[in-house]
């Protein structure tokens, strides 16, 4: 494990620039580098499940340790930022396409590619209780797939559109917004923590993404606070390696908050960003959805036996698939959604 993650490191490296103040440091470009760095880790995260690079002494799976679910946390910080970002822009039209564009079509893809996975279980002889394949559909269950952040994203997708949806009724203001879209985060973690109370990870990080709401409207005074203090910047970086020393990952978010500014502070003074990592970010979702296909179809030759090669085969099949599976989903994308 170490090879692989010292390389996506050694890849971060290509392009990389430091700067007093990156002024672009959450754009598009820049955003989907970082999203494009955390997919190959989740990645190397998930086939570490097989019981492959378990040794104490392997550096990469320490890093992966150490980080935990912390992989994810970037891409609930940069989804309630953006949506707050397009709003801002294109208004009350926005929102008026925000379940189909958003909550639909996020469900649709996730769905072929569960589809993908029945039939691979099929094929092999495993098969699953009815109401499992279809609760499956909504992420609430697996079929062998990863599924819990799927679920999360999508129910609050719904409640932000919610929020969006009443607050533009009555008219009220920005801040309002983000206090009634942090509401029902939160109401939703008091449910995933009734369901789900011994898995944590369904529930320990989603406290992002209300956060990238509120972010997105204190932008332009907390650029000016990164400008002109260098260590602002990292000292959420700080604080979280000092959380994650003395409390772990923790249940109510607090880490995935320290964690995200953290992510956020270091990327305004240093840039990742790179074609490669761009096109990692662009594939992110499929690979997150897709990854478990290969490693499913290589264990039940007992390849994971051979923990290089495994990984190897997973992280360039799991590309490969994500590449077609992303082509072909514009393609349909294009006649149904837009």
């Amino acid at each position: 494990m170490t090879f692989f993650v010292g390389l996506l490191f050694l890849l971060c490296f290509y392009g990389i620039n430091y700067s007093a103040f990156q002024d672009d440091y959450l754009s598009v470009p820049k955003t989907t580098s970082i999203k494009g760095l955390f997919a190959v880790l989740i990645l190397l995260s998930h086939v570490r499940g097989y019981g492959v690079f378990t040794s104490g002494t392997d550096l990469g799976s320490t890093v992966l340790t150490i980080l935990g679910q912390m992989i994810v946390v970037m891409y609930f910080f940069y989804s309630g930022y953006g949506i707050s970002e397009q709003y801002r822009k294109k208004g009350d039209d926005y929102f008026r396409a925000f379940p189909k564009r958003r909550i639909l079509k996020t469900l649709f893809h996730f769905d072929v590619a569960v589809l993908l996975f029945i039939i691979l279980q099929s094929a092999l002889g495993t098969y699953f209780p009815a109401s499992e394949y279809l609760l499956s559909l909504i992420g609430w269950t697996s079929v062998g797939n990863s599924n819990w952040f799927v679920f999360d994203i999508l129910e609050l997708y719904l409640l932000t559109w919610i929020a969006f949806r009443t607050c533009a009724y009555f008219k009220t203001s920005e801040t309002v917004l983000c206090l009634s879209i942090s509401c029902l985060t939160l109401c939703f973690w008091l449910l995933l923590h009734h369901y789900r109370v011994t898995q944590e990870w369904w529930m320990n990080t989603i406290a992002a993404f209300p956060l990238g709401f509120w972010y997105s409207n204190v932008k332009t005074y907390a650029d000016k606070v990164l400008k002109k203090h260098f260590l602002i910047a990292f000292l959420p970086a700080i604080l979280w390696i000092f959380w994650r020393l003395l409390v772990g990952i923790d249940m109510l978010g607090i880490a995935a908050i320290l964690f995200a500014i953290g992510v956020v502070g270091f990327t305004s003074k240093v840039s990742i960003d790179n074609k490669v990592l761009r096109w990692l970010g662009t594939n992110c979702f499929e690979i997150y959805i897709l990854q478990r296909l290969p490693m499913i179809f290589l264990a039940s030759f007992g390849i994971q036996e051979y923990s290089f090669l495994f990984a190897f085969f997973v992280i360039i099949i799991t590309l490969a698939l994500a590449d077609v599976f992303h082509r072909c989903l514009l393609i349909i994308d294009s006649k149904l959604l837009y």
